[in-house]
């Protein structure tokens, strides 16, 4: 295994487990803005938005 694949493992399941937190504290708390998100997860803003962004893109398909 090379770095690059090790490296890009390592990014997949960060961003898994970033999104698995964020659904998490959706089915806690219900809707939030992705400004309450962000504090309640401990992610950034650019984080959360490019995960809503994800997850309503999978929702249209």
């Amino acid at each position: 295994m090379t770095i690059e694949t090790t490296q890009l493992g390592s990014l997949t399941s960060l961003r898994q487990r970033n999104v698995s937190t964020v659904l998490k504290v959706l089915r806690q708390h219900g809707g939030m803005t992705q400004v309450e998100l962000a504090e309640a997860t401990l992610l950034s803003t650019a984080t959360i938005s490019s995960i809503v962004r994800e997850l309503s893109e999978k929702k249209r398909s």
